[in-house]
């Protein structure tokens, strides 16, 4: 079993409203984490999944997936949120914008901002009406290089 891990390096160096994870092609769909470091309208991180590049106009994946923010310091308080969400044409991105408060997540005691540094994990579950299938990814992505400059 393998989860899609997102480390994001020089996170105090983001003066972005949003940033993409890397795609990663799952169940015929290319797709990726997007993450609000400043929050959707919201004082909390906002994290969500989305579906890129549909071939078709009229498209519809049935999905059971889990996002978690992992505690550095102690595994046992990663924060994990799951939804179920038939991500459509009309409807890519499915999320939370209230995910984490900024506060408790900028505070390095709490263990998920931990030298300058935050991991993201998701798990995505395709359903059908005759097996659920278990798809999960293992990437991980280095934003070091992306920032380098600043």
């Amino acid at each position: 079993m393998s989860k899609f891990t997102w480390r994001i390096e020089n996170f105090s160096k983001l003066d972005v409203e949003k940033i993409h994870s890397h795609s990663f092609f799952v169940n015929g769909n290319n797709w990726r984490v997007s993450l609000y470091p400043k929050g959707n309208g919201t004082d909390h991180i906002s994290v969500y999944l989305e579906v890129q590049d549909s071939s078709s106009a009229d498209w519809s994946v049935p999905t059971k997936f889990r996002v978690s923010l992992v505690n550095q310091i102690d595994c046992n308080e990663t924060i994990a949120m799951e939804s179920e969400h038939t991500f459509n044409s009309h409807e890519s991105y499915w999320g939370w914008a209230e995910f984490v408060p900024l506060g408790e997540f900028h505070d390095e005691v709490e263990g998920f901002l931990v030298e300058d540094t935050c991991v993201i994990e998701a798990e995505v579950y395709f359903s059908s009406l005759s097996s659920d299938e278990v798809i999960q990814f293992d990437i991980a992505c280095h934003w070091l290089s992306l920032f380098s400059d600043f």
